[in-house]
């Protein structure tokens, strides 16, 4: 790699073709924001068999999927999780979040926007400033779960992996709640 290029991401965790099961998000409360993954069919190279893992990403700031339904239907690959290096692409998904988010809620045509109003909350950047500037964004990762229809961005603080026993994976597919 030429000194020009400067390496854009790390492949943190090789899926080899996982299914992706059920995604999940937990709103912040007292600090524990958190989006949880179950991933099924992982291979391990090592034992020569599948398993299945549930993925789980703390203290959440920002989550923007992005997913086409017609080319990620069940049993869709999941491509890989990497790191995305650099403090532009937060900010760049800090930003675009901002802006659906205002795009979404003039969707339906009702609200009674005032695009000059720095304190109509469709305007109100100062959380979003502050967060950038306080909470510090080298303390916090971009992820990216790849999918065959797209993918998921996750900025938070920490991920962590851990494979879950059959009995575990066969619980969850019945509707009880996620490993913890």
């Amino acid at each position: 790699m030429s000194k020009k290029h400067k390496k854009r991401s790390k492949l943190l965790f090789p899926t080899y073709d996982a299914h992706l099961f059920s995604a999940g998000y937990t709103p912040e409360y007292r600090g524990k924001s958190r989006c949880v993954f179950l991933l099924n069919e992982i291979w391990n190279e090592e034992e020569q068999k599948n398993y299945s893992a549930h993925l789980e990403f703390r203290k959440v700031a920002a989550m923007e999927a992005v997913l086409n339904v017609a080319e990620d239907g069940i049993g869709a690959d999941v491509g890989g999780l990497y790191e995305i290096f650099g403090k532009k692409q937060k900010i760049a998904l800090l930003e675009r979040i901002f802006q659906r988010k205002k795009e979404l809620w003039l969707l339906p045509g009702d609200y009674d926007y005032d695009e000059d109003d720095s304190n109509d909350s469709l305007n109100y950047r100062e959380d979003l400033e502050r967060f950038q500037r306080k909470k510090n964004l080298k303390k916090y990762h971009l992820y990216l779960l790849e999918k065959q229809g797209g993918g998921f961005l996750i900025l938070a603080k920490k991920y962590k992996i851990r494979q879950i026993t059959e009995t575990e994976a066969e619980e969850t597919e019945e509707g009880e709640p996620l490993p913890q």
